[in-house]
């Protein structure tokens, strides 16, 4: 017992590195004397990890970074819900939205958008991109800063635009060549007097944002033509904007019977709405993955207990 305890008493680092080194040669040998198992081994876990790593990637990226915007827990989509039936759907009216901005005092602003794939005419040439009319509040909820110009005001209505960094440098060679520069959209002329940052592009990769005035064109409030967002006040959460939502809702119904029955606002986190139709297959996918591994692991190890000769 005495020269036992001595041992362990001298046993220090580099005794653990010495034979950290000797079982790494001896696996190594190992390894170089049965080729055909070391292939079989290594293609088995390259798959199962590169496999989850392919998708822990979609996983980070989708589910897990935050979105790339100025306190971005605070943004809100908006969308309408029928209690009657269950169903929810990501667009709203414009006299609904106008109704939340005015009474909802949870939101620091409130804005409206719509928008999609269309051509648009330069003075050259054209162009097929992605454009969004938004109101002036769309630069306050996401605390937009332009890098070359200025913001439109709701006065610019259907006459100005602001665009990307990537557009203003993909068709006039820098942002600041962009300024002043005409767009022709639907045959309505437009002039860039702003240029947003190349890393934002909500909504859906949106290259352009052509100014739509704070009074929705629309004023029915059976046509769900719109989308919206919003920007919490820091003080508030979101269980307490929904509790106001349902109130200012309930009012609504109450006043337009008709057309409000049995309609809901309610506030979604803008990063759930944005994945909230992919985030199940991408768990679900993941865990899929993750068995893979595991039986890559199983599999290495059966084979190892058949390569030693022992029962499997």
């Amino acid at each position: 017992m005495t020269v036992a305890k001595e041992r362990v008493n001298s046993y220090e680092w580099e005794d653990a590195a010495r034979n950290f080194l000797s079982d790494l040669r001896f696996a190594a040998r190992q390894l170089l004397k049965h080729p055909v198992f070391t292939a079989t081994a290594a293609l088995t876990l390259a798959l199962g990890i590169g496999i989850n790593a392919a998708i822990f990637t979609a996983v980070q990226s989708i589910l897990l970074t935050p979105l790339p915007y100025q306190n971005a827990d605070r943004l809100a989509a908006l969308d309408t819900h029928w209690s009657n039936n269950g169903r929810t759907s990501p667009r709203v009216t414009g006299p609904d939205v106008v109704d939340i901005r005015d009474q909802a005092r949870s939101f620091e602003a409130v804005s409206f958008y719509s928008g999609g794939s269309l051509g648009v005419q330069l003075h050259d040439h054209s162009v097929y991109t992605v454009l969004a009319l938004v109101d002036e509040n769309f630069a306050r909820v996401f605390r937009l800063q332009p890098v070359a110009g200025h913001l439109f005001t709701d006065a610019d209505a259907h006459h100005a635009a602001l665009v990307s960094e990537q557009f203003a440098r993909d068709n006039f060679g820098s942002s600041k060549a962009a300024l002043g520069q005409i767009l022709h959209v639907e045959n309505e002329p437009v002039e860039i007097t702003g240029v947003l940052p190349s890393g934002f592009d909500f909504p859906g990769k949106t290259q352009v944002w052509e100014a739509s005035p704070l009074r929705p064109e629309s004023e029915s409030r059976t046509a769900f033509n719109y989308r919206a967002v919003g920007r919490l006040r820091p003080a508030v959460n979101f269980q307490v904007a929904q509790a106001e939502l349902d109130g200012i809702s309930r009012r609504l119904e109450a006043a337009y019977p008709d057309a409000n029955r049995n309609k809901q606002i309610v506030g979604v986190p803008l990063q759930k709405a944005l994945t909230g139709d992919a985030r199940p297959t991408i768990l679900l996918l993941w865990t899929m993955v993750g068995f893979i591994l595991l039986i890559a692991c199983v599999n290495v190890t059966h084979l190892q207990l058949v390569r030693d000769g022992a029962p499997a």
